[in-house]
């Protein structure tokens, strides 16, 4: 279905939610408007920009930029309104701008590197006193985000006392199945 919808996804958007999303942004008064996925909810910016003059950012996820424009057409159409309402575009990686710089013709992006920081990110307990554990994975179930690694990974620590997924898409039966064949609970 997403081969077919794909481009018409923002048109879809607009007409089941964008009463409610208008009025959102009217009670809330944002003084910028940042969105995650630079499609649909990127070129959503089109309908934004006719009645708020709000600075308006897109967050760019990785699938969205690198691969859907690839496996499905219309991608031109797509990068002509980011290209003219998104005023910036946030890669998440200098890999991620390597590879948007050559394939990609937008003309206002910003990297922000996502990583990891000791000090922010750290355990308050002992690494030897991590007994009682519960992870939490939410996202879209894609071979991009990664939950088949995470999966074997906390097959293999005796620490972890919980792992909850949540989330669909087209990864979720080779996922229960890992989780099966894992023997975790």
């Amino acid at each position: 279905p997403k081969k077919i919808s794909w481009l018409s996804e923002v048109f879809f958007l607009h007409l089941f939610c964008g009463k409610k999303i208008k009025n959102i942004i009217f009670n809330c008064k944002p003084d910028l408007i940042l969105t995650s996925w630079l499609h649909p909810f990127g070129t959503y910016s089109k309908y934004i920009k006719k009645y708020y003059n709000k600075p308006y950012f897109s967050y760019c996820e990785g699938s969205d930029i690198l691969i859907f424009p690839e496996k499905y057409s219309g991608w031109e159409k797509i990068e002509h309104i980011v290209n003219q309402y998104v005023d910036c575009v946030i890669l998440i990686s200098k890999e991620m701008e390597k590879k948007v710089k050559q394939k990609r013709n937008l003309s206002n992006t910003l990297t922000i590197v996502d990583g990891y920081r000791e000090d922010l990110f750290y355990f308050k307990n002992s690494p030897n006193n991590l007994s009682n554990i519960n992870l939490l994975s939410v996202g879209a179930l894609l071979p991009v985000k990664g939950h088949d690694i995470l999966i074997k990974a906390v097959s293999n620590l005796k620490t972890i006392n919980s792992l909850t997924i949540i989330g669909g898409g087209p990864e979720e039966r080779n996922l229960i199945n890992l989780v099966i064949n894992n023997q975790i609970k």
